[in-house]
């Protein structure tokens, strides 16, 4: 009892009634009364809970959500139930106290849902797991056994400033789903997929490294990256805004499980302190642990740390048509702290292998290590244009041609 009540004590330093029009955010100070908080989740928690026993006997299940319900316990949505809110100021603000019943904000495990046009905020005052692997948190999880569900227009934050904790703000399993046009901020990984037929389109991620992590990124960090997939099937990330994570921007990898026909298109990836596009294989590469034929195209991808798109471990992939640029601003953005300063890279793992780099924009700075480093069998590296680097190439590798590298050459080992 004396831990839960030092919790919501804590907490209770950030909760507060929310006024959209003054510009103030759902978890900042305003009301220090801890009684008055645990009254406001223990009233917000029974009027929902009636709420949701009604909908049982309807046909169609709507719930419409026109203020911000405070919780400290997940929401399991029925089937087929949609959840339809007013924008910023309607939604959910789940306070993480460490139990395991506050381990998940909404969670979905049927079919056919809809979340639309409403906040959900969560905050915590502790952490439990040390472990990225291992969240305190998840906001929103849509479970393997979930079918055709949709997420649109949703705002979904952590709040919990100084604090060590690891969150996902959505974690998204199962089959047939999208997630359009929300804002998904300061989770520890802000979306991650494992699934098939998975479409993200047009949202804005982030996890704010640059203003919460002093320094550089360390393991040990609670920001890691933007949209991660891994055991992923047919998935699309199409028009998105993806920047200043903690890790890479958008991040497809093996690490145990199998990815195949991905489709990275039109995404801006920019100032992520590991790679912007990064496709890899984690581990050696088996029948059970691999990613192959992934599509990047049409992207505007600059001034991350490490290389703009990286490939490694994978095979039978395509980077086309997309415009990559390190700038002068990369120097400012990292203090010292450079990374592997190239534009595109196929990786050092001997099964990089059949992959094809074209028609790509490639700009980069004088001092890089290269606009294209190749290494891996098989890939074609031909019809690029680049600027301020040429490309580097292990004399293994198999096809370079017909690229247009302006006052440079080519460089090998």
């Amino acid at each position: 009892m004396k831990r839960r009540s030092f919790i919501l004590s804590a907490l209770s330093l950030y909760l507060f009634s929310f006024d959209l029009k003054a510009g103030v955010h759902p978890l900042d100070t305003r009301d220090n009364n801890l009684e008055s908080l645990k009254a406001r989740i223990h009233k917000d928690k029974m009027e929902l809970n009636l709420l949701l026993s009604q909908l049982a006997h309807e046909n169609k299940k709507v719930l419409s959500v026109n203020k911000l319900y405070y919780l400290d316990e997940a929401v399991t949505l029925p089937d087929g139930c949609d959840i339809i809110g007013t924008g910023k100021n309607s939604g959910f603000v789940f306070v993480s106290e460490g139990r395991p019943e506050t381990k998940y904000g909404l969670v979905i495990r049927n079919s056919n849902n809809k979340l639309e046009n409403f906040g959900l905020y969560f905050t915590s005052s502790h952490n439990i797991s040390n472990d990225i692997s291992k969240p305190d948190f998840i906001c929103i999880f849509i479970t393997e056994t979930a079918l055709n569900c949709s997420l649109n227009n949703l705002f979904v934050e952590n709040y919990t400033p100084d604090l060590f904790f690891f969150s996902h703000c959505v974690r998204v399993m199962g089959a047939n789903h999208s997630i359009n046009n929300c804002s998904i901020i300061n989770g520890s990984m802000c979306l991650s997929i494992r699934g098939q037929d998975i479409t993200v389109l047009n949202n804005q991620v982030t996890n704010n490294f640059s203003s919460r992590v002093k320094g550089p990124w360390r393991p040990s960090c609670d920001v890691w990256d933007g949209i991660v997939m891994e055991g992923c099937k047919q998935c699309s990330i199409i028009e998105n805004h993806i920047y200043d994570c903690g890790q890479s921007g958008i991040y497809c990898g093996g690490n145990g499980s199998a990815s195949s026909n991905i489709s990275i298109i039109k995404n801006t990836v920019y100032k992520n302190w590991n790679r912007g596009i990064d496709i890899g294989v984690t581990g050696k590469v088996t029948e059970k642990n691999f990613v192959k034929n992934v599509l990047i195209t049409g992207n505007i991808v600059f001034d991350n740390r490490e290389p703009q798109i990286w490939l490694n471990g994978v095979s039978g992939s395509e980077v086309s048509h997309n415009i990559v640029n390190i700038t002068p601003n990369y120097k400012k953005f990292y203090r010292g702290y450079y990374g592997g300063i190239v534009g595109i890279a196929l990786g050092s793992d001997s099964r990089t292998e059949n992959n094809s780099v074209t028609l790509n924009e490639v700009n980069v700075m004088p001092e890089s290590v290269a606009a294209i480093t190749v290494y891996g069998k098989g890939n074609s590296v031909r019809d690029n244009n680049i600027k301020g680097k040429g490309v580097w190439y292990d004399e293994k590798s198999d096809v370079l041609s017909h690229n247009i590298v302006i006052n440079l050459s080519l460089i090998h080992i």
